[in-house]
């Protein structure tokens, strides 16, 4: 009789279990090796106003670990970023006075990234504030990233679309840099 009631709670609780899994929403996996494809003409202040290779570098290739509870961004060449997607407050404050804070968190299939960077100036902080939503593609192997940067009373903002590298593709590179 023990025997058939410990069965009958574990098949309930197994039950529950999977039913509690289906109601999470799922969330896109943006790991990988990203490599820029095109950059769309950037807006200022809602107006198209061309490329912008010269206004914001974010580099040819990211790389993007995704885990359940972080983000972490690598720019080729570049200085890597831990997100945690706990929509909390992370910031980070530089020996020269400059403090940079961020939140992450999904909306959606997309995950959006605030920042405010605090720099001091002679006249005060100077803050920069920037937005950032990464979305996949419904075939996995296209990333876009809207970039938004506030600064001064103006706004820009760049949409640049990347293509996923295949893993011949990073192994070809890897041999050709070697």
């Amino acid at each position: 009789m023990h025997a058939r009631s410990a069965a009958l709670v574990f098949a309930v609780a197994v039950v529950i279990g999977v039913l509690a899994s289906r109601a999470l929403p799922k969330v896109p996996d943006l790991s990988g090796t990203w490599v820029l494809e095109r950059e769309e003409p950037i807006e200022v202040e809602g107006r198209e106003t061309g490329s912008g290779a010269a206004t914001v570098s974010l580099g040819g290739t990211i790389t993007i670990v995704q885990t359940r509870d972080l983000l972490i961004i690598t720019p080729n060449g570049g200085v890597t970023a831990t997100y945690p997607f706990d929509n909390r407050d992370t910031t980070l404050t530089h020996p020269t006075g400059e403090t940079i804070t961020s939140r992450t968190r999904w909306e959606g299939l997309a995950a959006v990234t605030d920042t405010c960077r605090q720099s001091p100036a002679a006249n005060g902080n100077v803050a920069v504030k920037t937005r950032e939503i990464r979305s996949l593609g419904e075939d996995g192997t296209t990333l876009t990233i809207r970039l938004t940067i506030e600064a001064s009373g103006r706004s820009l903002t760049r949409t640049l679309v990347f293509r996923k590298q295949s893993a011949v593709e990073r192994r070809q590179w890897q041999v050709s840099y070697a």
